[in-house]
């Protein structure tokens, strides 16, 4: 009864006191309404509704899906807390994170786990799942992954378009002091660099790979720096355990000055958009990175369907030149690429905007492996959804008040 009696005090008063205007009140102090204050709550109702939907239809798998389990490298012997945890599965794109000490001796056989596992090769020895991404098969693909020298020509074989000039060099032309004389002069007035036909690119013992600065220095003087000893001790001694690449010209950016080589990531035969890039994460680098990731799904595209399998992962170091993209490694296993490490770019280079990156690209990762968004992405896309529709509610509520 009260309220039935404020209404109409309400409305008697809006009409004798209230401002003179054509249209009346369009309602009638008997017909029932509702309270101001339950407006913006039935607004919050929907989003929240909706919000719910949005994070459901983006976690809903459209494919098979098993755990995902990444690995992070931890000094401290402490368990990690439960914030870190959630941090370390939404910065790795995981479902579950193990953590492993770097002087840790991997087990005689890796343990078990049930789902799928992702990581390098070194935490491989560790852990094993149903299924490893990186776990190839074939000969030829065995032998990319443990030799430049067939990996330049596993690219000319397939798509020359793309490949660069490398050289496998010989025991019998090239070992001592008086080979590698007769290769440098092969190369007069050219730049080029001389690396280690398996492993890392970074050289031998851990010291930096050769250019031929560094060979004209050491053929003139006998010296060489400390850190490329270990290098030039290895090629004067097997040099047909390195290949030789002549430097390309790779464009700059006139904008950054930063050169145009990117890192593109794939699994199976597929690119995965949206995770490569450079370290130098800016706007300009973005739109560029999606010519390279086109350009590395046009090479998958042409190799034979024997050779697509489904856990083979690239991380392909693309670069533009004059002549056009050209693919300088392919660097099979795929999460080597410290481009997917999120905590080792954020604690060794201090890089937190190339660590978001790598983050993000992980979520990109997880998706396409998993077929639904990571719980991360899902919540971002439902916090998204319940703003929009909390904004749309309360407009269409305002304006049907009116």
């Amino acid at each position: 009864m009260f309220w039935e009696g404020f209404q109409k005090r309400a409305y008697d008063y809006g009409n004798t006191h209230g401002p003179q205007h054509e249209n009346p009140l369009p309602q009638s102090p008997d017909a029932p309404q509702k309270p101001a204050w339950k407006h913006p709550l039935m607004a919050a109702g929907g989003a929240l509704a909706a919000g719910a939907g949005m994070y459901a239809a983006l976690r809903k798998p459209w494919m098979k899906t098993q755990t995902l389990h990444r690995f992070v490298e931890r000094t401290s012997k402490k368990k990690p807390g439960l914030f870190r945890r959630i941090l370390d599965r939404a910065s790795q794109g995981a479902d579950e994170v193990h953590y492993i000490h770097p002087k840790a001796t991997p087990p005689a056989r890796p343990k078990k786990l049930k789902g799928i596992t992702a990581g390098t090769s070194e935490e491989m020895k560790f852990f094993k799942g149903d299924r490893t991404i990186g776990d190839i098969k074939h000969p030829s693909l065995k032998k990319i992954v443990d030799d430049k020298g067939h990996e330049a020509k596993f690219i000319k074989k397939y798509a020359p378009e793309y490949a660069i000039e490398t050289h496998v060099l010989d025991d019998a032309k090239h070992r001592g002091v008086e080979g590698l004389k007769k290769l440098h002069a092969k190369f007069p007035g050219r730049n080029y660099f001389i690396k280690a036909r398996s492993g890392y690119s970074s050289g031998v013992g851990g010291g930096s790979f050769i250019n031929s600065k560094d060979m004209h220095k050491f053929l003139s003087t006998g010296k060489i720096s400390k850190q490329k000893r270990s290098s030039m001790d290895a090629l004067l001694k097997t040099p047909s355990d390195f290949v030789l690449q002549p430097d390309i010209h790779i464009q700059k950016s006139p904008i950054t000055g930063a050169s145009s080589e990117f890192r593109v990531h794939s699994l199976g035969d597929e690119v995965v958009r949206g995770t490569g890039g450079t370290r130098s994460v800016n706007i300009e680098d973005s739109f560029k990175v999606r010519s390279a990731e086109k350009h590395l799904q046009n090479f998958l595209d042409k190799l034979p369907k024997k050779l697509k399998e489904k856990n083979m992962m690239l991380s392909a170091d693309v670069a533009l030149t004059p002549e056009g993209y050209k693919i300088i490694e392919l660097n099979p296993g795929g999460l080597e690429s410290g481009l997917l490490e999120p905590n080792y770019l954020w604690g060794k280079y201090h890089e937190p905007m190339s660590a978001i990156w790598a983050a993000r690209g992980n979520q990109k990762l997880y998706r396409h492996i998993q077929g639904r968004s990571h719980p991360v992405s899902a919540a971002a896309g439902a916090a998204a959804t319940v703003g929009g529709a909390y904004g749309a509610g309360r407009y269409l509520q305002h304006k049907l008040d009116q």
